[in-house]
């Protein structure tokens, strides 16, 4: 049988009273990442809303929330607020995977006799990355699908095979004396000051408006040959960053647009918008 534990961790304490105190250290480090990332997200989206509210470009598909044309008004960072607490309840609610909204995090804690093991569960790497940095935890994966790890000698991998087998008998289910820290296990609050910190550079959002107008122009110029909305979007944005036929006038345009662009402001966060449902836009995964 397969096994696959690419998200295993020893910790190197010596008891739950050692793990509480770790946890009490590492919790408001991780929450603080947790900010950032969900403000950075939230960043994004409202420098899409704006800019290509300025550049005459379609955002309505953020807030669908029905099928009525009605016209709403709302501060745009309440509206991205409810957007991203939207998203994350359908991941809750379908069980289907979706990174890009999914900001929890969740630690699995598993006793041994001379150890303690972990699974560390989350979609970003920034995460898991920031959790390695703790001196007290340390990679403990085990597969056997492949060649082991690296790093690790066969005595030392015959060993994690050991522990997993005793930490996940069969390699199966966590098992229910696993002890779960689940505070952080949940959306984080989209703070103003989070989103202000973490706007995207003029060049990302200049870049994110160059292919949105240049791929509206090329399917004006192409509506025989394109057989639905939204076909080829991928491979034609794809072929104006690498290098394409129009490369060019993309970086060009790019150039143009950043002199242009309205800086992201708490002022502007915080200011009505109106949005409806009339023109939703196709391409919705922005």
């Amino acid at each position: 049988m397969s096994t696959k534990i690419y998200n295993g961790y020893k910790i190197n304490i010596n008891s739950f009273y050692e793990l509480r105190n770790f946890y009490e250290k590492i919790s408001p480090i991780l929450e603080q990442q947790q900010l950032q990332e969900i403000g950075k997200r939230g960043a994004q989206i409202a420098c899409i809303i704006t800019d290509f509210a300025q550049f005459g470009l379609e955002y309505s598909s953020y807030f669908v929330k029905n099928k009525q044309n009605k016209t709403f008004t709302d501060q745009l960072y309440y509206l991205i607020d409810e957007f991203l607490e939207e998203q994350y309840n359908n991941i809750l609610k379908t069980d289907i995977r979706n990174p890009q909204y999914d900001f929890s995090i969740r630690i699995a804690f598993i006793p041994l006799e001379n150890k303690i093991l972990s699974l560390f569960y989350s979609e970003y790497n920034a995460f898991e990355k920031h959790w390695l940095k703790f001196d007290e935890v340390e990679y403990y994966g085990y597969w056997n699908n492949t060649d082991r790890d690296e790093d690790c000698t066969e005595e030392e991998w015959n060993q994690r095979y050991l522990d997993w087998e005793k930490a996940l008998p069969g390699i199966g289910y966590v098992p229910e004396h696993a002890v779960y820290f689940d505070h952080l296990n949940k959306k984080p609050n989209l703070h103003l000051n989070y989103m202000i910190q973490n706007v995207p550079s003029d060049k990302k959002r200049a870049q994110e408006i160059a292919e949105r107008l240049m791929w509206n122009k090329y399917v004006n110029e192409n509506k025989e040959t394109i057989s639905r909305p939204g076909r080829g979007y991928y491979s034609f944005i794809n072929s104006i960053n690498k290098g394409g036929i129009l490369h060019e006038d993309y970086m060009k345009l790019i150039e143009k647009i950043i002199p242009e662009l309205q800086p992201l402001t708490i002022d502007l966060l915080r200011k009505d918008i109106e949005y409806s449902f009339s023109n939703i836009n196709t391409i919705s995964d922005i």
